[in-house]
């Protein structure tokens, strides 16, 4: 392909590839969302919120998403839970609600290697009580 052709695919000057910027994180969204609503959420209320709709089965949530009586934030996660991106979202509310899980790795082989370990001088007081044992004589029966 020469040069000339690669062109026409390049962005323009002062023109952005992503004018609309980065997406924002589902936590921040769905905060964002809700305060524009004028309702005040704290993160614990968020994650009552996902474990509880976790729960539910897809009429269910369906039916929560239409309810305008209940609050904006079980609403706006459930229409976010049913959108085509749901099972990333899912994930996202068990990471937020329950941590993410551990992860452990097991390493093996040899090491080939000299270890110093600096100990404390002993005190006075052990020396003379190591040396009185040194020189005390057991009798067996």
């Amino acid at each position: 392909m020469a040069k000339e052709d690669i062109k026409k695919f390049q962005f323009k000057k002062g023109k952005s590839g992503n004018p609309n910027g980065r997406p924002k994180k589902f936590f921040s969204s769905v905060l964002s969302e809700i305060k524009k609503n004028g309702e005040v959420v704290t993160s614990n209320m968020v994650k009552e919120v996902y474990q509880s709709l976790l729960s539910l089965d897809e009429y269910q949530i369906t039916e929560i998403v239409k309810n305008k009586d209940l609050p904006m934030l079980y609403r706006i996660v459930g229409k976010r839970m049913l959108a085509k991106d749901g099972f990333e979202v899912i994930e996202k509310m068990l990471d937020r609600a329950n941590g993410k899980p551990k992860q452990h790795q097991e390493l093996s082989g040899t090491l080939d290697a000299k270890v110093k370990i600096k100990l404390p001088a002993p005190s006075s007081d052990a020396i003379k009580a190591w040396e009185a044992a040194k020189n005390m004589q057991i009798d067996a029966d």
